[in-house]
């Protein structure tokens, strides 16, 4: 019996050690998480749609959460369902990546990273079905144009964006319904479940919609001749 409890003891301490050494490099489950549970649970391949509920709890989890926690957590777990190969995983994500980028504000915009971009960049070549291509294109061209004049201190969606377009990228066609949140004046944010509204830290902008359009157009340009160069 003692010999047992001595054998025992050494698997508990050869996996304890193991699994410290997985989280050391980097490779501790992401959807193990507080709020990578949450995600595991919101993108079921069993679910009919979106679980707004649960999508919802995620927005004030990730908000709530101590420092850079929340939004660490979130893109980690997100991350790892893009990834995914069933495509329903990889859609219900989608929302959810979209949901916490319009109701989690800068706070989670600014710790969007390569890999997490890089995903999408992937699935919008249509690696997860045309559906799935569809809709990383269009959260790609969105968040490159809502984060275009905050491209100084967020470069990461606007360069994203614009690189598509240099290498001829075609994107679909912008819906006016769907417009940024600075145009939009946070009109159309989604309450969480807490009863508060997540705003986004990026100030409204007075000028007319003709002349930003025209500003706008002038940048891309600027900017797809400045990449074709370099490539």
């Amino acid at each position: 019996l003692q010999e047992e409890q001595e054998r025992i003891c050494e698997k508990e301490d050869t996996l304890l050690i193991f699994c410290l050494q997985m989280e050391y490099f980097g490779f501790s489950n992401a959807l193990t998480t507080p709020i990578g549970v949450v995600i595991n649970e919101a993108t079921n391949s069993m679910l009919i749609g979106p679980d707004w509920q649960r999508n919802m709890e995620i927005c004030d989890m990730v908000s709530a959460a101590p420092g850079n926690e929340g939004p660490e957590q979130a893109l980690q777990a997100m991350i790892k369902r893009l990834q995914d190969t069933d495509n329903k995983v990889v859609n219900l994500t989608l929302t959810i990546a979209e949901t916490c980028m319009k109701n989690c504000g800068t706070h989670f915009a600014s710790k969007v990273d390569k890999a997490f971009m890089t995903e999408i960049t992937n699935i919008s070549r249509g690696m997860r079905g045309v559906e799935n291509k569809e809709t990383a294109l269009r959260l790609i061209q969105s968040w490159g144009r809502e984060f275009e004049r905050a491209k100084s201190t967020l470069p990461i969606f606007w360069e994203s964006y614009i690189s598509l377009k240099a290498k001829g990228v075609s994107f679909p066609p912008e819906d006016p319904a769907t417009m940024n949140h600075e145009e939009r004046g946070f009109e159309d944010n989604i309450v969480g479940t807490s009863g508060s509204i997540y705003r986004d830290d990026v100030v409204s902008n007075s000028s007319s919609t003709s002349s930003r359009g025209t500003r706008n157009d002038t940048s891309e340009v600027d900017e797809i001749r400045k990449l074709n160069d370099d490539l």
